[in-house]
């Protein structure tokens, strides 16, 4: 007889400390589930020689203390193929190399999950336990995507068990009964904790949990702790949270003296009753900087694209837009990590250095400040680097991160600029606004740089393109000059601007940051400044035909191409009445959502006029 048969699911389930999606359940509302993955089998493992392979779970002490009292009942298991007559077997030992406390064979009669229901239910007296299975004559073992952290091991060969270390999970799980269930625990997620913050001022975290208990979750309590002790409780209310659903919280209840300190938050309570599991209730410790007085900074953003780069010039067009009413943003850009161009300077290229852990050089790519924000931000920093992804949401998330953190020192810029002769002086100084780790690796770095370069060259444009705050020069050695940036600094560097420059688009940008040569994760930026080299710079004047444009205002189909930005941006249709009207506005505007037809475009920067007949 096989004895595989599927027993009856219930309606409510419950994770024991893991889980995976559950479906519903018929006459009994305590059945667990105990197991690390989601149930859709998406990848396999080749045993060898179709021999007997197998997976096992190991579920420490400080799980199966929950669970004392009550039993294994069945366990559910994904196979290939239907099986050969006790070609199964089930087990649950205290070590995968001794003799089982339970086993069991079985045989399944096709591919797919099944539910093989125990003989005899295994009670569970709190201890450490393996539970897997094993199964001879498949070509293979089916895994899923994992939902929890776990510890697995795998069998494909004669050599035995062995651990399981890829990101899947065994296509496996466990189901419990009994009558002595938690009725409350929750797994701390991931926690938003600010590394800044002023005296006297609460610190705002905000965070993830897990439900996996089968009560819904109204409130949490938090403690705080600072410096390695319980500093603080608070209780905050969360939408109710239903079984293995995420739930967020926000708590706002600390607050601390000038200084560093360490901060750390434990879940310790579900709706006023203690966690079963407090294993996974504690969020990483932040260091946290809390300071009298916060001086807003800029923020460096630094973009790696090339001519070269066909995916580059929609990634400009996103940064525009996404960026046009920042004042706080100072953008450079170095032409490298995807070849090179005739924009090209040996400083961009060095800086591929930056790459160091990604898996290769990519572009478009950008780093915000030189920092890697992945603890706050893992979900755009998946690798040491502090290279990314370069999506409008990442663009805002990251933005909003860098200018959590403080000035921490001023940086000023002073111009003599002869245009004629093309000569520039620069005169930069600045000093520490807070007490600044390791000063003897802070250094000085000051570009020039060029806007609204007109192109033809371009991949991946259609037509002319305007590229965007390209590196020209650096007036500093690639990794700066030192600094004696706590008694304050001043430096003067002179240069003489390029040919093909064009100087009324041009700026400086100085800024300081630290540099260890040995660590691309120590180079972060304390402060940015930037200079025009000429305030009124000069605009064409007068009506042109789209197809006759060269190197002023221009239209790409979706978008308004103003060289440099603008103060004001009207668009008329032909009746005369405006269709749409902004101020502060980057190079690219889009104007894709207007009806199609004729218009006329007028740009005001700085008192003077542009105008542009387009047809959309």
């Amino acid at each position: 007889m096989n004895r595989s048969i599927t027993k009856t699911l219930k309606t409510a389930c419950l994770l024991l400390a893991v889980f995976v999606s559950c479906p519903a359940m018929a006459d009994n509302d305590t059945e667990v589930k105990l197991g690390y993955c989601k149930e859709n089998s998406v990848t396999f493992e080749l045993v060898q020689d179709k021999g007997t392979g197998g997976s096992a779970l190991y579920f420490p002490e400080s799980t199966m203390q929950m669970y004392t009292g009550n039993y294994v009942t069945s366990v559910r298991l994904d196979v290939q193929t239907a099986t050969a007559e006790d070609a199964v077997r089930i087990f649950i030992t205290h070590d995968l190399d001794e003799e089982p406390l339970y086993e069991q064979r079985c045989t399944i009669s096709k591919g797919g999950w099944t539910t093989v229901t125990l003989d005899t239910p295994f009670p569970i007296d709190g201890s450490a336990l393996y539970i897997g299975y094993e199964v001879t004559g498949q070509y293979y073992l089916r895994y899923s995507n994992r939902l929890l952290a776990g510890e697995e091991y795998i069998k494909t060969d004669d050599k035995g068990w062995r651990k399981y270390t890829n990101i899947y999970s065994a296509s496996f799980y466990a189901l419990v009964d009994g009558d002595n269930m938690p009725a409350g625990n929750v797994r701390v997620d991931h926690v938003y904790m600010p590394g800044y913050a002023v005296t006297g001022e609460p610190l705002k975290f905000s965070g993830e949990f897990t439900n996996l208990a089968p009560n819904d979750v109204d409130n949490l309590t938090l403690t705080y702790y600072v410096d390695g002790k319980a500093a603080k409780e608070e209780t905050v209310d969360v939408n109710r949270t239903s079984y293995l659903a995420t739930g967020s919280f926000e708590a706002s209840g600390l607050t601390l003296e000038a200084g560093r300190h360490d901060v750390s938050i434990e879940l310790t309570g579900v709706n006023g009753k203690e966690d079963s599991d407090p294993t996974d209730n504690t969020t990483r410790t932040k260091n946290v900087l809390v300071i009298d007085e916060f001086t807003p900074r800029n923020m460096l953003f630094e973009v790696f694209s090339t001519e070269k780069c066909v995916n580059c010039p929609q990634a400009h067009t996103v940064i525009a837009n996404t960026y046009k009413d920042f004042k706080d943003v100072i953008e450079l850009g170095h032409h490298s990590a995807y070849y090179d161009d005739k924009f090209t300077i040996q400083a961009s290229l060095d800086y591929e250095w930056f790459y160091t852990n990604q898996s290769m050089l990519f572009a478009p790519a950008g780093m915000f400040d030189r920092t890697c924000f992945d603890d706050n931000l893992p979900m755009f920093y998946d690798v040491k680097s502090p290279v990314t992804g370069l999506g409008s949401s990442e663009l805002l998330v990251i933005r909003q991160e860098a200018l959590s953190v403080p000035a921490f020192t001023t940086v000023n810029i002073e111009k003599s600029l002869d245009k004629e002769a093309r000569k520039l002086t620069l005169d930069v100084s600045g000093k520490a606004l807070l007490p600044i780790d390791n000063p003897e690796k802070v250094r000085l770095y000051v570009f020039l740089k060029e806007d609204s370069i007109y192109t033809e060259t371009q991949n991946g444009a259609s037509g002319g393109f305007y590229q965007r705050h390209v590196a020209r020069l650096s007036m500093t050695p690639t990794w700066g000059d030192p600094i004696d940036v706590e008694n304050g600094f001043e430096a003067t560097y002179s240069a003489d601007i390029p040919e093909e420059c064009n100087i009324d688009n041009m700026y400086a940008v100085a800024f300081v940051a630290y540099y260890d040569p040995e660590d691309h994760l120590n180079c972060n930026v304390l402060n940015t400044s930037e200079l025009r080299l000429v305030e009124k710079p000069a605009t064409g004047i007068g009506i042109t035909e789209i197809d006759k444009a060269e190197a002023g205002m221009k239209f790409d189909g979706e978008h308004v191409i103003v060289p440099g930005g603008y103060d004001r941006l009207c668009i008329y249709d032909m009746s005369g009445c405006c269709r749409l009207n902004m101020a502060d506005g980057g190079t690219f505007t889009a104007i894709g959502h207007l009806p199609k037809g004729v218009y006329i475009v007028k740009a005001e920067k700085d008192g003077a006029a542009s105008t542009l007949k387009i047809k959309l």
